[in-house]
């Protein structure tokens, strides 16, 4: 009897299904589901699909079914009268073996789904609500509270259309780190299995004392623990999403993946565009990636052949019908496009480009819109890096900020400047600059602020005065200063386009930029003439270069480790602060070594670290016999004579390659 329950048991834990959320393309009024799930086990149990509608007026639903592949095997509608109640047993004849399902209801409905396994042997049912909440990063808690646990185990199921890897950590009740594995996840994949399994972290795994599980990944996750008692119970609860994850007894990220790993970022810390292109535009939609792929090692190595990194953004797939740029991104930008690609020729997935020493993304139409509709300002790439055989060798995510929360009309509503009223305060501006200029816009609609007034953001040369210049100078008396004046018109009170450790520490954006006068300066040049890191802190970026243009240790640019404008780690917003916790464990610029070094070096300032374990005094010289004195260079200059470490191989050799100077 033991034995057939223990089979039961493990046929349970790789039944168990993930009931989340779906990010497909769907209309912004449709609520979509997705349903996970092995129906090979039909045999053993029931897989009880209940659907029970809250209202009085008759509801209907859309379920499809596909198979591992991808492909669509079923699809069928269904309605439920006024309070109804309906169960559909996913496990009948009726219905094809498939490897995941989608649940597709209009958000007018009311309509609890939920799902209820039924073991046919035993008669016992397991029955969850499809209320699970998605989350990069979730924490498994077993507990210890009952030393009778006979089982433990979880499953884990993927709710994006990308494949990913997920990082599995064991806890015991001190926070001690009991092992550490890894697997692949397909996109809208399931991983399953017994803590103590082969599968999973082996059979000498000390499962009794394991109190909690984390799992890690670059996509949103959702998962299922369950937990066997004696031979006769099974206690099962939710995985719940966790911000943070858990750092071993030395401090060190149990979150790398392998040998590789990638950090990406927004250049700007935040982009904005048009809320409308029918009248006029000043920013088309143009989000831009940068990523930098790592080979960790003694000397870690910038890798940039025989690899290709892909970008995706996660809950939002395309950007038709949430911008009505394409109508007239001809009449402004002077090019056909077709819908969903941007300027640059990006769409919200694909391929970025090789550029030296990165790879980039540039012009992504990105919006602030997910594809359910909700609103999320925040949007977060996922990035991958494979290799030749098509491979998953890292994956990473990053915010990929985007508003077009930019608030003329606070000044320019109906009867506001000057009176005047057109019904729309994007005319009441072209009205106001026609009065004012002697120009002739409203007959010439839509009109690209750009094409006039130069503009470096967008390289175009126009015959008037800059863009920036007219727009800071008309408007420097007419706002309030600091933050409160610049959310007039930048995004903006609700997307907190200044947000990182700067804000957090009281400044504003003046401290950096200075006043609207400063800014409206001619001798300014805009976008190119910005702060200098090096205005307040020891380091500065060379030669007044840009930050985000600038590189530092290792040739790591400072927006890898340091954050993107705006938003410099550690942010305020949680989101900004998830990759550098996937790398190291812990908020903040990166600066552990171990994320890249793999020789124990350690050191919490990067610019300053002591970049050589303990004792490398006695045994640097095994060493360069072992692996030469090349990548030395990178620290003691080309010549060895110190470069910026200070220190010179001559001060006790006869160079790199000599004898101990006598």
């Amino acid at each position: 009897m033991k034995k057939i329950f223990l089979v039961l048991l493990t046929q349970a834990i790789f039944l168990l299904s993930l009931i989340t959320p779906a990010f497909a393309d769907v209309s912004a009024d449709i609520n979509s589901y997705t349903i996970a799930h092995i129906p090979s086990e039909r045999e053993t149990w029931d897989c009880i699909l209940i659907a029970d509608n809250l209202k009085s007026s008759e509801a209907t639903f859309t379920l499809e079914l596909f198979d591992t592949d991808g492909n669509s095997v079923y699809t069928k509608n269904y309605s439920i009268q006024g309070f109804g109640y309906l169960e559909i047993n996913l496990y009948d004849n009726e219905f094809p073996l498939a490897g995941s399902g989608i649940i597709q209801i209009s958000k007018d409905y009311d309509v609890a789904f939920r799902i209820a396994y039924k073991n046919k042997t035993y008669g016992g049912i397991a029955e969850f609500s499809l209320n699970f909440k998605a989350s990069p990063m979730l924490a498994f808690t077993f507990g210890n509270y009952n030393n009778d646990l006979t089982w433990k185990g979880l499953a884990v199921a993927n709710t994006t259309s990308e494949a990913s890897v997920v990082t599995f950590s064991g806890i015991n009740a001190n926070g001690e780190i009991l092992g550490t594995f890894q697997k692949e996840i397909a996109p809208h994949g399931k991983l399953s299995f017994v803590l103590n399994s082969d599968e999973a972290f082996g059979k000498d795994f000390q499962w009794q004392d394991c109190i909690r599980i984390y799992a890690s990944s670059a996509v949103s996750l959702a998962g299922l623990q369950i937990s066997g008692i004696h031979n006769d119970k099974l206690l099962f609860s939710q995985a719940l999403p966790v911000s943070e994850l858990p750092s071993g007894s030395n401090g060190d990220s149990t979150s790398l993946s392998g040998d590789y790993i990638v950090i990406a970022w927004n250049d700007l810390g935040m982009h904005c565009y048009d809320d409308d292109y029918s009248t006029f535009s000043i920013l088309p939609p143009y989000n831009t990636l940068w990523a930098q792929v790592i080979k960790r090692g003694t000397t870690p190595e910038i890798v940039t052949s025989g690899i290709t990194v892909e970008y995706s953004f996660e809950n939002n797939t395309t950007s038709q019908g949430k911008t009505n740029f394409w109508n007239y991104a001809d009449k402004l930008f002077g090019v056909s496009l077709s819908p969903d690609t941007g300027l640059k020729g990006k769409k919200l997935s694909g391929t970025m480009d090789n550029a030296g020493d990165h790879f980039i993304a540039e012009g992504i139409p990105l919006t602030q819109y997910n594809d359910d509709g909700s609103v999320n300002y925040y949007q977060t790439a996922i990035v991958t890096v494979k290799d030749t055989q098509g491979k998953i060798i890292a994956q990473t995510r990053t915010v990929a900020p985007v508003s077009n929360e930019m608030h003329c009309s606070n000044c320019h509503q109906d009867n506001g400047v000057e009176g005047i009223a057109t019904g729309n305060y994007r005319t009441n501006i072209l009205t106001l600059h026609d009065r004012e200029e002697g120009t002739h816009l409203m007959d010439n609609q839509p009109v690209l602020c750009a094409s006039c007034h130069p503009s470096n953001a967008l390289g175009t040369t126009g015959n008037e005065d800059s863009l920036s210049h007219v727009m800071h100078n008309t408007h420097k008396d007419k706002v309030p200063a600091g933050t409160e004046g610049c959310y007039n018109c930048h995004p903006g009170p609700n997307t907190q386009c200044l947000r990182g450790v700067m804000f957090q520490k009281g400044m504003q954006c003046t401290d950096c930029h200075g006043t609207m006068a400063d800014v409206a300066s001619k001798t300014r040049n805009p976008w190119l003439d910005e702060p200098n890191c090096g205005n307040c802190h020891e380091y500065g970026t060379d030669n007044n270069q840009l930050y985000r243009m600038s590189k530092g240790h290792g040739g790591l640019y400072c927006e890898a480790c340091h954050g993107s404008p705006h938003a410099i780690l550690p942010s305020g917003l949680e989101a900004d602060n998830q990759q550098i916790m996937m790398l190291q464990g812990e908020k903040g610029p990166l600066n552990k070594c171990s994320v890249c070094h793999t020789d124990g070096r350690t050191g919490d300032n990067p610019h300053e670290a002591k970049y050589h374990p303990e004792g490398w005094e006695d045994d640097h010289g095994d060493y360069v016999e072992s692996n030469g004195y090349t990548s030395c260079a990178e620290c003691h200059g080309e010549d060895y004579r110190g470069g910026t470490s200070g220190v010179s191989c001559y001060q006790c050799h006869n160079g790199p390659d000599g004898g101990d100077d006598d």
